[in-house]
């Protein structure tokens, strides 16, 4: 009898020791305060105050493992913006149980639910401290093909602002080149995602080389102001690529912009009716001389 009772005296003291140590514990920990959870997404809570980083993610786990971005970030979204950059960091770091375009979705879903610009700032700047999320898809193309299109325009002043030299815009054309998808070329456009001339003039040759959609060549030259007389090399304009690899769609996309029929920068080379007749691409020569080239 008395070994069972050192036993239960024993288990006593141990007791008291974890919860003693686990309200130290608790206490210790940096606290994050939301005035209300909605972790069922279907009323507010009664609120939950002094919640520790780990404390938070007991109770949210189960919304990123659904990987329901539009649920995970209402709940995000009820603590202030540097308590929801904090929840994210943590998410990103530790968990990584969303997949990186979930994260940048994430990110705008969550931001988008803040009325200040200084919030939204506030988590725009994980984009630029976790720039791997967006090595394999562009960032702006990332949200330019999601539901979170409207806050483009704003990203894209806030990365020209805090990321200067980022290619982001230019990133995001070549990935919309690359799909062939001209819808999403003209969002970008819509929301004012802007590039410099002589990024345009290497993804109106990108266009011409691949044989990519003909509208890429209206676009590129009449709203990006790329040069329908464009060489790379100074030997052959894009008029003149166009012309030798038989792209007939992309040969008359470039005369009805503007495109030189008639330039030479190499005798040797010729011009872009030349060329056609040189590698037989005998629609190609129709299209140049009915335009009104000589040769």
């Amino acid at each position: 009898m008395e070994y069972k009772h050192n036993v239960y005296v024993l288990a006593s003291i141990v007791v008291l020791l974890c919860i003693s140590w686990g309200t130290s514990y608790w206490q210790n920990k940096s606290r994050y305060v939301a005035t209300n959870i909605d972790i069922t997404n279907t009323h507010l809570t009664s609120s939950f105050e002094g919640l520790s980083m780990d404390q938070i993610y007991d109770l949210i786990t189960p919304s990123f493992y659904s990987g329901n971005v539009s649920l995970i970030a209402k709940i995000i979204a009820q603590f202030s913006a540097s308590k929801a950059h904090d929840v994210i960091e943590h998410s990103i770091e530790k968990e990584k149980i969303l997949s990186y375009e979930q994260i940048i979705l994430l990110i705008c879903a969550v931001a988008q639910k803040y009325e200040s610009e200084k919030d939204r700032e506030k988590l725009f700047s994980l984009f630029s401290t976790h720039s791997y999320l967006y090595e394999t898809q562009p960032l702006l193309y990332v949200i330019a093909k999601s539901e979170y299109m409207s806050l483009l325009s704003e990203i894209v002043a806030w990365t020209a602002k805090e990321l200067p030299d980022n290619t982001y815009a230019y990133d995001a054309y070549v990935y919309a080149i690359k799909e062939n998808n001209v819808e999403l070329f003209k969002s970008l456009l819509a929301q004012q995602v802007l590039i410099v001339k002589n990024q345009a003039d290497t993804l109106l040759e990108t266009v011409i080389m691949k044989d990519n959609d003909a509208q890429f060549v209206n676009l590129l030259v009449q709203e990006l102001n790329a040069d329908p007389n464009y060489s790379s090399d100074n030997k052959k304009t894009v008029l003149m690529y166009a012309a030798e690899l038989g792209h007939a769609l992309i040969v008359s996309a470039l005369l009805s912009v503007g495109a030189d029929k008639d330039i030479m920068l190499d005798v040797k080379v010729g011009t872009a009716l030349q060329i056609a007749i040189r590698n037989a691409k005998t629609k190609i020569e129709l299209l140049l001389r009915e335009s009104g080239a000589r040769e």
